[in-house]
């Protein structure tokens, strides 16, 4: 245990600097290193130039506060309502999300979230609007949102909403965690969520969730490069930076780590060690990654003040002498009641900004922030920290009045700008104190982030150094095996480690009980921008907006959607569902088809019939003629060895050009010896005939002969399989010795693998062949108890790759002559390691297949349970997957056993090969793949169900299959009827009749009228009555009645009656309109109606028009119901 370990764990390896002049004099023969690096370096920089490109995106998406066009200019108060767009795929819109806040008091009016300056609701984006009401609605209890289902991708996911007064800092949170679509979650596009009370627990798997994906996005260092906003100030280009120094430094350690591994060349160590450097180097670069994440993400940013904030430019004003009057006119505003929710705002942050200057140590100008104000219009720049901070405007404006009286009496003349905005603060509404909480982060000094950015370029330096040098050191195969290695351990890093830590500090943080505020909301530290620019400044406008608001909301447009529409966008919806999932099956369906195809025809079944063909002509020859003891020995001599013998080439047989694989053999099956009681005993008469000579022993494996005989017939011992092969010295019974079983195949029987063997080897003279067979003649091998003598031999063709099982089964009938049967099976054999890569990756995806379509089946069995058997559709694919797991499973028996049998023949080369093994293993296989393809093709027929006449077809037969069961029974009857009369009469005349089987192939042709086989040799006048009532009562009556029950529900079945499309019809007319539309705009052709007309004809038939005598009430039979219509 030691050992493996002291070889699975590596240790670094150091390199002699004082060799680098030698080192990089070899760059031109190992360049491997120097171009990873250079590929890093020039990823980074392009990668670098987009991240600082999108800083200016960031800067402005960051906390963007949404001023939407439909707040209506006379409102009074503002809530902020921060919306979480889910991370699921799919979980942003395009449609028009609308919205509103439910409270104690009142509700708020109608608003429709967008703007046209801003794109929203993306996935996993966060969204904050400045959203208008009349009056304070209290205790908000619940919200509403829903859409309107438009665009091109409507669905939606909101994940969460916060909703916070912008006055009296009250925040309200919603959990929402719900789909906005037609095809998810009960198809609900209109959903109200209620608020939790203040001591509810946020559920667990919800804070989970919420929190494993703000982690993802914000946590993951590599994911977070390519979010759609970053919103901490830790930036892209930072993000990145970090991580290409975090790659080098991997990299660095890998090949640090890897020397030891030239000392493994087992492979198994080889792929540990792999691992285990991709481990070590993750390892050691965790403090890496933590000191540069820290240094830039805690270091305190540099303090800017914007030129445009406004509370800048009220100081830049009071502190100019000329400019005294604005005092005046700050007097002036705070007296009057503001006359709507901006000049409301305005004030409120004039209050804030005075109160955090006069004496608080924050500084409201910590983000440098790029604002659009003027005197005219002033935009707000808010401290989002201030959220613990309350203050509360008193409406009675006497109280205002006497309030302001009291301290301006008590107050001393101001001295200094700020002490001017202090007398300002005596003019605004009633205060409150105002108490902030703020709690204590780590914050590094400034400088910090310039020692990190130093840092990084060290590491990158250092390490693409190092890295060059000892990929110099190692050589190209070892530097090669070293990129692999470090490709293991980012993937482990960005793949494996990372996320499984934040996974596990969710899961961590999931355990205690949290409240809502818990949760993942925008951080305190940051400045939210007001755009107010495009609010109404004066009077005329703010009434015209008003105006546009009343009737916008009293539109159908604010309104949500009804019933009657959800149906239709919900039909719509499942059209465009099915028609995905119509696409992805028949892709689908049609690789699998070519997968069964290429399956099918990877061996050229051409070649195999014509080499079959050949060879069976070679070894028919004078065949017919063997018909006793003395005709077999002469064919074998004359006929089967000298196919068998090549003289100038051996094995190879010239005559077939083909090569024997191992011996060839004969075995001699045969009865026990002993006497045998005939059938026929109890008459006197037949008991005195066979007397006179002995019955035929009748073939059964227990009455098999099995012992040891030397060459007279007489019993010997300890005889074993190798002794008979080399020396032949008698007749030894060989039982089936080797591991697998196979069958020969006669007229009579079936006969095992056991038997008395005799071997031919091909590489010796064929005089010592004809010599065994001599020598077999001349000592009675075969007798009165020889039931069959099999030949039998494999042959193997390298020009086309085909092996070849022959078998020559002669066997002695109850007649007393030999019947002689040739069987010849070519097979290929293929082991995995001779495929190519294409074939094994056809093998892999079919394998892949097979695991989707059980699985898929499965579930469907599952879920449909007693409904499952009543589908056609299911019994097809039920089938198909059926044989589709024996086929996969007949392959890999192929393959195994194809490795075996090479593996026995390199062991056993002068030995008999059974290679009939897999031909009778290759011959179930491609049956079973011809049931496969049939299956599958049957399969297609479902998506060819758009076309009309197909639909017609299927319901035709559906309604009519009783009808066509009873007269299918009727047609069976009469057909065994005509069968069993043909053999009885003619059978032992005529050949077409001799047995049952042949008579059913000769009534078969008959009712095809196919009347080749109606030559009848005797009996004629009972042939002409046979022919003569077959022709009547199965051609004419019969057959001709099935037909025509067919053909007329096929034709009442076309009667103009509404039916429902299928499925497969409304999703191919849909792709197909699509299709064209696309491809008419883009040659700027207008589709018009007429151009779907015959299209339409394909998918919906056209119905043909009835006679006068079907107008009025019919009945239609449609899945075994009738259903009345009237035809008008």
């Amino acid at each position: 245990m030691r050992s493996v370990a002291g070889k699975v764990f590596v240790f670094p390896y150091f390199v002699d600097l004082s060799k680098i002049g030698r080192l990089f004099e070899t760059v031109g023969r190992n360049m491997v290193t120097l171009i990873t690096v250079f590929i890093i370096v020039v990823i980074y920089t392009c990668l670098a130039v987009w991240a600082f490109k999108r800083r200016n995106i960031d800067e402005t998406n960051r906390d963007k506060v949404i001023v939407l066009p439909d707040n209506d200019p006379f409102d009074k108060v503002c809530y902020l309502v921060t919306v979480y767009t889910g991370t699921w795929p799919g979980s942003g819109t395009s449609a028009d999300v609308f919205f509103r806040l439910i409270g104690s008091f009142d509700q708020s009016d109608i608003h429709l979230l967008k703007h046209p300056k801003y794109k929203t609701f993306h996935r996993d984006e966060v969204d904050t609007f400045l959203v208008t009401t009349k009056t304070d609605l209290g205790d908000l209890h619940s919200v509403r949102f829903w859409h309107n289902n438009a665009g091109n991708s409507p669905n939606w996911y909101l994940s969460r909403v916060k909703v916070e007064n912008l006055y009296n800092k009250q925040v309200w949170y919603f959990m929402c965690r719900k789909w906005f679509a037609t095809n998810k979650d009960g198809g609900v596009l209109d959903r109200t969520f209620l608020a939790p009370n203040h001591d509810t627990y946020v559920d667990k798997k919800d804070f989970f969730a919420v929190q494993l994906s703000a982690g993802l996005k914000c946590n993951h260092l590599w994911f977070s490069v390519f979010a759609r906003v970053i919103q901490s100030s830790f930036t892209r280009l930072q993000r990145l930076s970090c991580c290409f120094a975090l790659l080098m430094s991997s990299l660095l350690t890998s090949i640090v780590l890897f020397h030891r591994e030239r000392e493994s060349n087992k492979q198994d160590i080889y792929l540990l060690q792999s691992f285990m450097v991709g481990i070590e180097s993750s390892l050691i670069n965790v403090p890496v990654q933590i000191i540069l994440t820290s240094l830039f993400k805690y270091a305190k940013q540099e303090t800017v003040t914007p030129t445009y904030a406004p509370y800048h430019n009220i100081l830049q004003y009071l502190e100019n002498e000329e400019n005294r009057c604005i005092n005046q006119w700050l007097v002036r505003m705070s007296n009057a009641q503001p006359r709507d929710w901006r000049e409301r705002l305005q004030r409120w942050y004039l209050l804030e900004g005075s109160v955090i200057s006069s004496g608080d140590n924050y500084n409201i100008m910590s983000e440098s922030q790029s604002l659009k104000s003027s005197t005219a219009s002033l935009n707000c720049v808010l401290p989002s920290y201030l959220t613990e901070a309350t203050f509360t405007e008193d409406v009675d404006e006497n109280v205002v009045k006497d309030k302001k009286e009291t301290n301006e009496r008590q107050q001393n003349k101001p001295q200094g700008p700020l002490a001017k905005v202090d007398v300002i603060k005596n003019f605004l509404p009633k205060i409150t104190p105002m108490l902030f909480t703020n709690s204590k982060e780590v914050v590094l000094s400034w400088w910090c982030v310039y020692v990190a950015w130093c840092f990084i370029i060290i590491c990158i330096s250092i390490s693409g150094f190092f890295i060059i040098l000892y990929g110099l050191s190692y050589g190209t195969e070892l530097s090669l095996k070293w990129l692999f290695a470090s490709t293991v351990s980012v993937f482990q890093t960005l793949l494996i480690v990372q996320p499984i830590k934040i996974a596990c500090i969710s899961a961590i943080s999931s355990f205690r009980k949290r409240r809502y505020s818990n949760l993942p909301w925008p951080s305190s530290t940051k400045l939210l921008e007001i755009d107010m620019g495009e609010v109404p400044q004066n009077l005329d406008e703010m009434q015209s907006r008003h105006s546009e608001l009343i009737r916008a909301r009293k539109s159908k447009t604010y309104k949500p959607l009804g019933d009657d529409e959800i149906t239709t966008m919900m039909r719509r919806d499942a059209i465009k569902t099915k028609a995905f999932i119509f696409l992805k099956d028949i892709v689908i369906h049609f690789i699998f088809l070519g997968l069964v195809l290429h399956i099918a025809y990877s061996n050229d079944h051409t070649r195999a019939f014509y080499y079959k063909k050949f060879i069976k002509s070679k070894f028919s020859a004078d065949l017919s003629t063997v018909d006793a003891i003395d005709p077999f020995y002469l064919w074998m001599n004359s006929k089967a060895l000298p196919l068998l013998h090549d003289p100038s080439n051996p094995p190879f047989v010239s005559e077939i050009n083909s090569i024997i694989v191992g011996l060839a053999r004969i075995r001699q099956i045969r009865a026990k010896r002993g006497k045998v009681h005939c059938i026929i005993k109890d008459s006197s008469v037949f008991s005195t005939m066979i007397r006179t000579r002995r019955c035929q022993p009748k073939y059964a494996e227990e009455q098999e002969e099995k012992n040891n005989y030397n060459n007279s017939w007489e019993t010997v011992d300890h005889v074993t399989s190798e002794e008979n092969i080399r020396t032949y010295t008698g007749w030894f019974y060989e039982s089936n010795s080797f591991p697998w079983d196979y069958e020969s195949y006669g007229e009579q029987h079936v006969y095992g693998t056991g038997g008395y063997t005799v071997y031919f080897f091909p590489t010796v003279s064929m005089e010592n062949s004809s010599q065994k067979l001599l020598d077999l003649k001349t000592n009675n091998w075969l007798d009165g108890n020889t039931w069959a003598v099999i030949l039998e031999l494999t042959v193997y063709n390298p020009d086309v790759n085909l092996f070849c099982a022959i078998s020559v089964v002669f066997e002695a009938s109850p007649f007393g002559d030999i019947n002689g049967v040739v069987s010849v099976k070519p097979f290929s054999m293929i082991t995995l390691d001779k495929l190519f890569n294409s074939d094994i990756l056809v093998n892999f995806v079919f394998v892949l297949f097979l695991i989707v379509y059980l699985t898929e089946e499965c579930i469907t069995m599952i879920r449909e349970k007693k409904r499952y058997i009543r589908k056609m559709n299911n019994h097809i694919n039920f089938g198909l997957k059926s044989v589709f797991l024996v086929t996969v499973g007949l392959q890999i028996s192929m393959f195994y056993k194809s490795s075996e049998m090479l593996n026995f023949y390199n062991l056993h080369k002068e030995s008999f090969i059974p290679l009939h093994v897999m031909s009778s293993h290759d011959e179930t296989f491609q049956i079973t793949v011809g049931f496969l393809f049939f299956f599958t093709v049957l399969k297609t027929l479902r998506y060819a169900k758009f076309v009309y006449v197909v639909r017609l077809a299927q319901s035709t037969i559906i309604v009519e299959l009783p009808g066509i069961c009873s007269i299918a029974i009727v047609l069976l009857v009469f057909f065994l009827i005509y069968t069993a009369f043909g053999h009885l009469a003619f059978g032992q005349q005529d050949v077409n009749f001799n047995n049952y089987l042949h008579a059913a192939e000769t009534v078969l042709s008959y009712c095809v009228l196919s009347f080749q086989k109606a030559e009848f040799t005797s009996n004629f006048l009972l042939a002409a009555f046979y022919l003569s009532t077959f022709m009547l009562v199965m051609v004419c009556i019969l057959i001709n009645l099935f037909q025509s029950v067919i053909i007329l529900s096929y034709e009442k079945m076309k009667r103009p009656v509404y039916e429902d499309p299928s499925d497969e019809a409304e999703v191919v007319f849909f792709l197909v309109q699509k299709l064209r539309l696309i491809f008419y705009s883009l040659i700027g052709k207008k589709v018009t109606e007429n151009e779907f007309k015959s299209f339409n004809g394909l998918i919906y038939g056209h119905p043909e028009k009835m006679e006068d005598n079907s107008i009025g009430l019919n009945t239609k039979d449609i899945n075994g119901k009738k259903i009345p219509y009237i035809l008008i």
